[in-house]
């Protein structure tokens, strides 16, 4: 059986609470296409401990919702990065788990490479679902001109105290 996708989530409001469509939350996409982590989530330690820092310091203090997207163990980088080039098993896949997600005006924060996964999921299942991408440490130019539908952030080297 393939793995799936591993869906971490925090909330500034205690406790969380499990809603049908989360409504402007900050999306975090982990561990795809990009072979190297950046060193400021290179430290050891579970995925929400290596993010901690970066979320606090890009995220609104009162945000509510923060999912951390971890797709490290759906499939290789390598196997990741052939598939931004020709969409396969594993990108729809993404796709179709993140209609089911249903989120309403998500910001999305995507590491280098992985920012080419974003861009069939703006509009997935006919509705605009992304409102934003941060793009932490950049990414190749016609990839950005692909997220042309949202408002694309681009932080060359996040640096959370």
């Amino acid at each position: 059986m393939q793995p799936g996708v591993k869906l971490f989530v925090a909330s500034t409001g205690w406790p969380y609470k499990p809603c049908h469509s989360p409504r402007e939350p900050l999306v975090l996409i982990h561990g795809a296409a990009q072979e190297a982590l950046p060193g400021y989530v290179a430290a050891g330690g579970h995925v929400c401990r290596r993010y901690a820092q970066l979320v606090c310091g890009l995220a609104n203090p009162d945000h509510d919702n923060v999912f951390i997207v971890d797709l490290s163990q759906v499939t290789s980088p390598g196997e990741w990065r052939s598939e931004l080039q020709t969409p396969g098993r594993h990108a729809k896949m993404l796709e179709k788990w993140f209609v089911k997600f249903n989120p309403t005006n998500a910001t999305i924060l995507v590491h280098g490479e992985d920012t080419g996964l974003v861009a069939p999921l703006l509009r997935s299942g006919g509705e605009q679902r992304v409102a934003r991408v941060i793009v932490a440490g950049g990414a190749q130019e016609k990839t950005l001109l692909r997220l042309a539908s949202a408002e694309v952030a681009v932080v060359a080297r996040p640096t959370p105290e």
